[in-house]
């Protein structure tokens, strides 16, 4: 586990650097405007495909460490499932979509971010069918592979075509297809990708799965909703320069979320008193390495934003700050999410995450409009605080082992921060 969740984070690292050439090419040659159109649009697009899937993948591990199904039997129902909510999602972006976007590039645009929707849906699912036999590697691979060939695509059509914002979406498409790809050959050969419809077993699975995947909506809404209200209540140009703030702030909880994705599965079928252990060092972990990585990329956010994006985008420097600030509680609220989660207490993270989402729309109706994208990473803020002391007081409240579990930072995590991560990985494994 711990070698799994070392792959995870340098992937995760892989894709977050060609993410930053993504994002910096997109904002050199499309400037403002068009970098909040391709940030918005996609955002869109990339909801709808997680939406689609509905919980179904994280359910799945959950009902095999229960024994309630196998992982070739319950994939191929959640397949089938997939398939056709992937449809009605993608028909639903194409709408959104077009209604964003205005110009003659509004029919290309939806159309190529519709496409999106099942290549995302049916990646997730098979990325999870994988995870539940413990093969993280090929999920890593393809995650990589598609950051760097969706980098690369969309480098060689912005420099060296004027196909503008449809050759930029349609390069998401290529970028993502490949890796899917790869999802369904390395399926095939493991003999994974059937085809059949258990209504019993989607019954069984459904609920967990929505209270899932409803935590999971609510939680990339907090994370990316904001956007989308920058680009209705400020400008393409405001949501293009806070696109920027995002994604360079998103850098800090990189750690985090590697951590949190290797040990799911192991807290899932962990007994009481493993599972104690466990959550704490993944706290501890999560808190120091956002901190630290937080710390690192404020020192370096008011020189580097300007260098490497162009001074039109200088205006993104201040609400990066605030959002690293953010990103410590975003990581900490994500982690105690997932550890709940795993231990069949998912609404608990639905709880924190409407209350964030709740906090964080009505501060940007009141901030946006009086003090910009800087409104909008002060109520980031907010969001992630207003989820991290639900979620507490809610742990609480149920008692048990939830109750045992600190969120406050101990010093020594700091102090010993490589000891702490690898602790929490390789305890994951043993």
């Amino acid at each position: 586990m711990g070698r799994n969740a070392t792959r995870k984070l340098v992937a995760d690292w892989v894709g977050l650097a060609a993410g930053l050439v993504t994002s910096l090419v997109t904002a050199r040659v499309l400037g403002p405007d068009g970098r909040g159109v391709f940030a918005t649009v996609g955002f869109v697009a990339g909801f709808a495909g997680s939406v689609a899937v509905m919980g179904l993948g994280e359910s799945l591990i959950i009902g095999i460490g229960q024994a309630r199904t196998t992982v070739r039997h319950g994939l191929a129902s959640i397949l089938s499932a997939v398939a056709v909510l992937s449809v009605v999602f993608a028909a639903a972006t194409w709408l959104v979509a077009f209604l964003l976007v205005d110009g003659s590039d509004a029919v290309a645009i939806a159309s190529l971010a519709s496409v999106m929707v099942p290549i995302g849906a049916f990646t997730t699912v098979l990325s999870y069918g994988h995870n539940a036999r413990h093969e993280f590697g090929i999920p890593i691979l393809a995650t990589v592979v598609v950051a760097v060939a969706t980098a690369l695509a969309i480098a060689a059509v912005l420099l060296a075509t004027d196909l503008g914002l449809p050759g930029a979406f349609l390069a998401l498409v290529v970028g993502s297809g490949i890796g899917l790809g790869m999802l369904i050959v390395s399926s095939k050969r493991r003999d994974l990708l059937h085809w059949s419809v258990d209504l019993r077993l989607l019954r069984e699975l459904l609920p967990n799965g929505v209270r899932l995947a409803a935590s999971g909506t609510v939680s990339s809404l907090t994370a990316r909703l904001d956007l989308l209200l920058v680009f209705l209540l400020a400008s393409e140009a405001a949501a293009g320069q806070y696109s920027i703030a995002l994604t360079v702030s998103g850098l800090a909880g990189s750690a985090a979320a590697a951590i949190t994705y290797a040990t799911f599965p192991q807290l899932a079928y962990s007994d009481q008193e493993r599972w104690g252990a466990l959550s704490d060092r993944v706290v501890q972990a999560t808190l120091a390495t956002s901190a630290v990585g937080a710390g690192c990329l404020a020192a370096g956010a008011p020189i580097l934003i300007p260098l490497l994006f162009g001074t039109e985008f200088s205006a993104a420097v201040g609400p990066t700050l605030i959002l690293l600030a953010g990103a410590i509680l975003a990581s900490l609220q994500w982690a105690l999410g997932r550890i709940t989660s795993a231990r069949g207490h998912p609404e608990i993270a639905l709880r924190a995450y409407t209350a964030s989402l709740v906090v964080m729309c009505g501060a940007d109706v009141l901030l946006i409009p009086r003090l910009g994208i800087e409104g909008a990473a002060f109520a980031v803020v907010l969001s992630a605080l207003a989820g991290v002391l639900v979620t507490s007081r809610r742990m609480r409240a149920l008692g048990g082992g939830l109750a045992d579990v600190s969120i406050r930072p101990r010093l020594s995590s700091f102090l010993q921060l490589p000891a702490m991560v690898r602790q929490a990985l390789f305890t994951a494994g043993s």
